[in-house]
């Protein structure tokens, strides 16, 4: 399991990564990440080869992944006993 924490908009966030990412991804998405990534792959090469852009929506993993590894260190640090956790998303606050 990776944990880290980088400042976004002056506000500390942490994300967190492990095994259970694609499940999640899956269960969240309906999409399988490694799919995913793959036909990220295959924009990265057509595009970089022909000197244009990766369009918007190619992008899209990278969100969908920075919402799950999010979402999931928020799972392991909210408590439903706490009022705040200190986590600027946090479902009690």
């Amino acid at each position: 399991m990776i944990i880290k924490e980088i400042e976004i908009s002056g506000v500390k966030v942490a994300f967190k990564s492990s095994a259970a990412v694609p499940r999640l991804y899956r269960a969240k998405f309906q999409r399988d990440v490694f799919k995913d990534f793959a036909k990220l792959e295959k924009a990265f090469k057509n595009k970089t080869e022909d000197g244009e852009n990766i369009p918007i929506e190619d992008l899209e993993l990278f969100e969908n992944l920075a919402y799950i590894s999010s979402t999931c260190f928020l799972s392991t640090r909210c408590s439903r006993k706490s009022s705040n956790c200190g986590a600027p998303t946090c479902r009690r606050m």
